[in-house]
């Protein structure tokens, strides 16, 4: 089935982005108090009523 592959090839690009993410951020020691990468997220404040 297409959509289980595209499913897979998104979760892989996900995991890769956030691990990319996590790595910059320990770089730049932006962690908390327990060691825990700190990754900012910005949101445009857009919300579905369905």
């Amino acid at each position: 089935i297409a959509s289980a592959g595209w499913k897979a090839v998104a979760l892989e690009k996900m995991t890769e982005a956030a691990q990319k993410e996590a790595k910059h951020a320990i770089s730049t020691n932006s962690v908390d108090e327990e060691g825990y990468p700190l990754v900012p997220v910005v949101a445009d404040g857009a919300w579905s009523a369905y």
